[in-house]
C-alpha cells in the first residue's frame, strides 16, 4: 500500500488471465484480510467518478476506474467513494469485506482500505491474483475400458463426475 505512482495499464497488462481476484492483508500474514474474485472483464468494468456507482458480479459491489478508485464492497453495499470507500466503517458489520485502492490519472497510489483497516500504507500489502478458466474436466480412458474412479482432476471412469464415492484429501 505504500507504493504509489504505479500505471494501471501496466498493472493489468503484467497480470493477464481470464479470472481475477483483488485482496490485501499485512506484511507477512499468511491469509488475505479480504479478497474477492471474478471474471476480469466484470472486475474492471468501469463505474466511473460517482460517489455510489458499482457493478455487482459474483456476489460482490466493484467499482473501477483509473481516474478514481479501484475495488469492492458486500454486494448490495454502497461504497462512498470519497475518493476511496469511507463506508462502513465499524461497527458496521460490513467494515471487514471492504477493500479501497485509490487511483488518479491512470496510476495505482499509495493506500487506502483493506478491510476495516483505513488510511494504511506501511505495514499491508496488495494483491491481483490472476489465472484462466478451469477447463472442463477430461476423461482419458480408452473407449470402452473405463478405470476404476481415483482421486484427482480426472474423470476416470468416464461417467462424467469426478472422484465420486470417495473420500480424497484436499489438494
Amino acid at each position: 500500500y505504500q507504493l504509489g505512482n504505479q500505471p494501471v495499464a501496466g498493472i493489468l497488462a503484467n497480470c493477464p488471465g481470464e479470472v481475477m481476484m483483488l485482496a490485501c492483508r499485512r506484511d507477512g500474514a499468511p491469509n488475505f484480510q479480504v479478497a474477492a474474485m471474478g471474471l476480469r472483464d466484470e472486475v474492471l468494468t468501469p463505474a466511473g467518478n460517482v460517489a455510489d456507482a458499482v457493478h455487482e458480479h459474483n456476489g460482490v459491489a466493484r467499482y473501477f476506474a483509473d481516474t478514481w478508485s479501484w475495488c469492492f464492497v458486500p454486494g448490495g453495499a454502497l461504497p462512498n467513494r470519497n475518493s476511496c470507500d469511507t463506508a462502513g466503517q465499524a461497527p458496521d458489520a460490513t467494515a471487514t469485506q471492504r477493500l479501497c485502492w485509490h487511483t488518479s490519472g491512470g496510476n495505482l497510489n499509495a493506500g487506502w482500505r483493506c478491510g476495516s483497516d483505513t488510511a494504511i500504507g506501511n505495514g499491508f500489502e496488495r494483491l491481483i491474483l490472476v489465472a484462466d478458466r478451469f477447463a472442463a474436466p477430461v476423461c482419458n480412458a480408452v473407449p470402452g475400458e473405463p478405470l476404476p474412479e481415483v482421486c484427482g482432476p480426472d474423470d476416470d471412469d468416464c461417467d462424467g463426475l469426478i472422484d465420486e464415492g470417495l473420500v480424497c484429501p484436499a489438494p
